[in-house]
């Protein structure tokens, strides 16, 4: 069983914006019997491992968000939002299940929406691949890919067989054409708010939208040659 735990991680001793402020508040309306509960840097410890220590140094908090998320889940069982989710209905009919999870796009696992009961064995495996790994590079560089593309490459190289819910369930919006996909399944929307990342990648993810093709290929195209 999943507990009623809402987690959610801020880093970086910031102000949050009214957004994220208007999210947390319609989490508390649509499920009222749940724990609501903020991870920063009073309760998990940045310096846990290399990867979480390297990018707290550096400011990368959605990075230390990664790994501290997995760490809620672990200890505490629950479910664990991104800042930017709107909540549409109540959790309550999923809570049997051991572990929850959902496509965000065809072939790519979402992580802003993750649930599990205490001590989940796939939750260990997440966490136990951050444990061994850098955030700074021999190189300098940042390891940067998204734990979305981790996740996704660690249950197919690994072959885990796991549930995983329909785009509509957890996400139910396209964040490349920005469409919401709602359906009567949908129990929460995912935003792609992208607070972590710089100015003009955001730039760049707007443009896509108004543009409506991939992200990916957007980049290539106009920058594969600076």
């Amino acid at each position: 069983m999943i507990p009623k735990v809402i987690h959610y991680c801020w880093f970086g001793r910031k102000e949050k914006p009214q957004q994220v402020v208007r999210f947390i508040e319609g989490w508390k309306q649509k499920l009222p019997n749940y724990t609501i509960k903020e991870w920063n840097e009073d309760n998990f410890d940045v310096n846990s491992c290399d990867f979480t220590r390297e990018a707290y140094i550096h400011k990368k908090y959605a990075f230390v968000s990664d790994v501290a998320r997995l760490y809620a889940l672990f200890v505490e069982g629950g479910i664990y939002m991104d800042t930017d989710v709107e909540v549409i209905k109540s959790f309550d009919d999923l809570l049997y299940e051991s572990f929850l999870i959902g496509y965000e796009q065809p072939h790519t696992i979402g992580t802003g929406f993750i649930g599990a009961s205490q001590g989940d064995l796939v939750i260990s495996q997440f966490l136990n691949e951050y444990k061994i790994k850098h955030f700074v590079n021999s190189d300098g560089s940042f390891s940067e890919t998204p734990n979305t593309t981790l996740i996704s490459n660690f249950l197919i190289k690994n072959n885990i067989s796991v549930k995983i819910y329909p785009i509509d369930y957890f996400c139910a919006k396209n964040y490349i054409t920005g469409n919401i996909q709602q359906t009567p399944n949908t129990y929460c929307i995912h935003h792609y708010a992208a607070s972590w990342k710089p100015w003009y990648a955001k730039i760049e993810m707007t443009i896509c939208h108004l543009l409506k093709i991939k992200y990916r290929d957007f980049l290539f195209r106009h920058f594969s040659k600076l």
